[in-house]
């Protein structure tokens, strides 16, 4: 079912203002995820290219390209990379949805300490099943044994 069939009860001028609304958040997000980079020293030549090229990316709706340096800057410990793979993920916009792999990127921001990615997380398990849950933690976990540098 896509976002916008989703919305059943809202007409197509209230379904306009949230998706202007999503969209503004989402530049938001990303304007101080490049500021918060910026601030760290030592992660800012790892993770500050790889986030901006992602945000370039994004920008043009090459969005394959865009979850590729995200994910290299993610790999480096971007937290806000982490968290926009998953709401790539989450809403459907750039990538198709995969709650699975939503929740695992929601799980990852949160154990670094991202407010947003818990709440996003704890919120996209209510409509996943325990099994979903669970293999989104599994890889969760997999992908921080494998990453140790990525996570706090």
């Amino acid at each position: 079912m896509s976002y916008k069939a989703s919305l059943p009860l809202m007409n197509s001028s209230e379904t306009k203002q949230l998706s202007f609304v999503k969209k503004f958040l989402f530049v938001l997000l990303m304007t101080a995820a490049l500021v918060w980079s910026e601030a760290i020293p030592g992660q800012q030549e790892k993770t500050s290219d790889a986030f901006f090229n992602g945000v370039m990316a994004y920008r043009a709706f090459q969005f394959d390209e865009a979850a590729r340096w995200f994910l290299n800057a993610a790999e480096h410990g971007d937290v806000e990379a982490q968290f926009l793979l998953g709401r790539m993920h989450y809403d459907g916009n750039s990538l198709r949805i995969d709650n699975v792999t939503a929740y695992m990127w929601f799980d990852i921001a949160a154990a670094n300490g991202l407010p947003a990615g818990r709440r996003y997380r704890n919120g996209l398990a209510k409509r996943m099943s325990e099994d979903e849950v669970a293999i989104a933690r599994s890889r969760a976990e997999e992908w921080r044994r494998a990453h140790p540098g990525a996570s706090q």
